[in-house]
């Protein structure tokens, strides 16, 4: 019986070992989930979740940034209130204008659109970066409506809509031709093509409006045909070369071809012709 009595309070001595070792790795176990779930963040509303931007750059945070205390790393951008931000040279910071009207398109998102307004204009220029010389100038715009509403984070077409001129008549620059200090196309007669004086008015890099000299029925080569079928020049009568020799205005379109992060700024932009519905024969001049 003193032999029993010893082997069970042994083997109750082992059970409690075995016992007290089991509850030691549970806590280990719960303590490793509890660290475990201190290091996934959980964010107070659900949505989608973008990088912000680094202290030290400006630009987004990516992976091996440095990072201080109080630094936000992650944000969920509220949808209801998009914007774009945009940068622009101090020469073309001069061409825009608050509530300028812009059209956006998205690379990740074609065939759809969507429409805004210049919001900000920021008066003073920053480094374009660190090292660099050149100034830009920081730009938002707000996102008013849209086909498909956009993702936030995502790179953007911007076509700055500067002026509306209507009832013009629209060549291609390549159309006009410079012969003895004036401007000239080359109107087709038959066979042959009718060297024409015309004056331009609002011009950009691409296209220019005919203020005089053509009527809109006219077929205009876009090259310069060989002598031996051209006529002679047909120019404009002196009263109608003094009505428009006031300065030419002269709308110049440098900005914004493609917003996106890390590329610089191209150039170029375009005077362009309103939808087929619309009712008269407008252009829009515009900045892309």
């Amino acid at each position: 019986n003193k032999k029993l009595k010893a082997l069970e309070t042994i083997n109750q001595s082992q059970l409690r070992k075995q016992e007290l070792q089991i509850q030691r790795w549970t806590n280990r176990v719960q303590s490793a989930k509890d660290k475990l779930d201190e290091l996934t963040l959980k964010a107070n509303q659900s949505g989608l979740a973008v990088w912000s931007d680094s202290w030290l750059t400006g630009e987004k945070i990516k992976i091996g940034d440095q990072a201080w205390s109080g630094m936000p790393l992650i944000m969920i951008p509220d949808l209801k209130h998009m914007k774009v931000k945009m940068e622009a040279t101090e020469t073309q910071f001069k061409q825009l204008n608050m509530n300028d009207s812009i059209e956006f398109t998205f690379d990740a998102m074609p065939g759809k659109k969507a429409w805004g307004r210049i919001t900000s204009m920021t008066p003073i220029g920053r480094p374009i970066s660190r090292t660099s010389k050149v100034k830009v100038f920081d730009i938002e715009a707000s996102i008013d409506s849209a086909t498909t509403l956009p993702e936030p984070g995502l790179s953007v077409d911007c076509r700055i809509f500067l002026k509306r001129v209507p009832n013009v008549i629209v060549l291609p620059q390549l159309a006009l031709f410079d012969v003895d200090s004036l401007k000239v196309v080359y109107v087709k007669k038959g066979k042959h093509y009718e060297q024409r004086q015309v004056i331009t008015g609002t011009t950009s890099p691409k296209l220019a409006v005919i203020v005089a000299g053509l009527t809109g029925k006219e077929d205009v080569s876009l090259i310069k045909p060989p002598s031996n079928r051209v006529k002679h020049l047909v120019r404009l009568p002196d009263s109608l070369v003094k009505k428009y020799s006031a300065p030419i205005q002269s709308t110049p379109m440098s900005m914004f071809d493609r917003m996106q992060e890390g590329k610089p700024l191209s150039q170029g932009g375009s005077v362009e012709t309103m939808d087929a519905g619309s009712s008269d024969n407008s252009i829009i001049i515009v900045i892309e």
